[in-house]
């Protein structure tokens, strides 16, 4: 699988060993203890300081996953605390917090080489995004130009969901709600091609909710990877978007401190992302020989 995911993956040939009575038998679905279930944990601590400011930061992920040609079962939640002091000329202290945390689900059920019918429910918390629950839950479908079994070399994928929002607010917002519900919609159009010039990921949203369609946003995303020559790779990843959805925004003026913290969102009617770089590889094309001394560590580097 890893092989496949190189632009070598659509040359590959994978043909079964010829039957023999002394080879141990490959395992099966029929062995798989955990039902091709797999789980993830993760759980970071960042502290960071000097002697007029310190961070720290503790986040913590869960994942199930469950992929088979028929079904697809996603399952995440996570947890986040950040909190910034910073020590101001006037003797005082300014302390800037977000915390939040989110859990999601996806289920898909595989309809044809073109066709998927799925299913997103998910909740969220979020002091930044001042929502005390954010809630959503949206069945949709997806066609896919190209075959799926095709995926790993070409896909063009067309998405459309439509789904019910619950929102509860920690401060009244420039709309004067606490809390309110809406109806909306998606559009997810999705090309991803890896083949020997390179690898190009586009995508484009478009979403709307349904009683104001002047609420409304637009993404477009570019992650992509051109061979110009042997070793010679351009990058080009990117992203925009048009906002003009954002109900939860806080009523009132935000201070100084929090503008400058970022302590909460702020209204703006874009947001974008542009990172463009060059890679130039040469060398030994045996480079395959794993070597772990000296991996570096704390202490292995200079500091300026």
């Amino acid at each position: 699988r890893f092989a496949a995911a190189t632009p070598v993956g659509t040359q590959l040939h994978v043909i079964p060993p010829q039957a023999n009575p002394g080879r141990p038998a490959q395992t099966t679905a029929a062995d798989d203890l955990w039902n091709f279930w797999v789980f993830r944990t993760n759980i970071n601590v960042n502290l960071s300081g000097e002697a007029t400011s310190d961070f720290k930061n503790i986040n913590a992920n869960e994942s199930a996953n469950r992929t088979t040609d028929a079904w697809k079962f996603n399952i995440n939640a996570g947890t986040n605390y950040s909190e910034s002091r910073f020590d101001l000329s006037d003797g005082e202290s300014f302390v800037s917090t977000r915390r939040g945390w989110n859990v999601n689900g996806l289920v898909v059920k595989s309809l044809t080489d073109h066709w998927s019918l799925g299913g997103k429910a998910g909740a969220s918390r979020s002091t930044f995004l001042n929502q005390k629950l954010a809630a959503r839950v949206a069945p949709g479908v997806e066609y896919n130009v190209f075959p799926y079994n095709q995926s790993t070399a070409r896909s063009l994928t067309l998405q459309w969901t439509a789904g019910i929002d619950h929102y509860v607010y920690d401060e009244l917002t420039i709309y004067g709600k606490t809390d309110e519900t809406k109806w909306d919609e998606t559009f997810l159009a999705q090309l991803n091609l890896r083949q020997p010039f390179g690898s190009v990921g586009l995508t484009a949203e478009v979403a709307h909710f349904f009683d104001d369609p002047s609420l409304n946003r637009f993404g477009f995303n570019a992650d992509t990877e051109f061979r110009i020559s042997r070793g010679l790779t351009l990058r080009l990843d990117g992203n925009y978007q048009l906002v003009h959805d954002q109900l939860y925004l806080k009523r009132g003026e935000a201070s100084n401190e929090e503008i400058i913290a970022r302590q909460q969102q702020l209204a703006t009617s874009y947001r974008y992302f542009v990172s463009v770089g060059i890679t130039y590889r040469f060398g030994s094309i045996n480079n395959n020989v794993v070597n772990p001394r000296f991996g570096g560590g704390p202490g292995g580097g200079f500091f300026f």
